[in-house]
């Protein structure tokens, strides 16, 4: 069945004030329970280039094309979708997550990849960058639906108290 046809049963999102890309797209897979690749034909992608964007790699950054067909898709309006690309230079490889605040609001933060940031200046916490009780590091944010460490189990909320407290905030 083409894609034109079918479109219209497609759950529409919109994404969350500051939410990575790579976790916008993990939520739109895992709420239509479409695979990446049945993603990257809709928007006219290749499979590669949205397994980078997953993995918070963005060159080649989404097209002007591509950044439309997902907002027709998705119901997201092209600039949000382009708000969620990263605005400053980010550290690719360690995945950091501040967990009171994805216990507040359970999405994956682009900001918690810039490299310039050093803390939650929000709750004034470290940032983890593994699962404090197994040591393994988190997943894409792509994959962050169950909110879950995949190997221990514990939930990424439950992680605030791990976090160290800035001094002086």
């Amino acid at each position: 069945m083409e894609f034109e046809q079918s479109h219209q049963w497609h759950f529409q999102l919109e994404p969350f004030a500051g939410e990575s890309f790579s976790h916008f797209l993990g939520r739109y897979c895992a709420v239509n329970c479409i695979t990446p690749n049945a993603l990257a034909q809709h928007i006219t992608a290749g499979t590669v280039a949205v397994g980078r964007w997953r993995k918070l790699r963005y060159t080649p950054s989404p097209s002007e094309r591509q950044l439309q067909r997902l907002a027709e898709i998705t119901g997201a309006s092209q600039a949000a979708l382009k708000a969620l690309l990263p605005q400053e230079p980010m550290q690719i490889g360690t995945l950091r997550l501040c967990a009171a605040c994805y216990g507040d609001e359970p999405y994956h933060r682009s900001h918690w990849q810039y490299k310039a940031t050093q803390y939650c200046e929000r709750h004034g916490l470290t940032l983890l960058a593994r699962c404090p009780c197994c040591k393994c590091p988190f997943p894409i944010p792509a994959e962050w639906a169950a909110g879950i460490c995949l190997r221990c189990g514990i939930a990424f909320a439950d992680m605030a108290d791990f976090q160290k407290q800035i001094i002086g905030k």
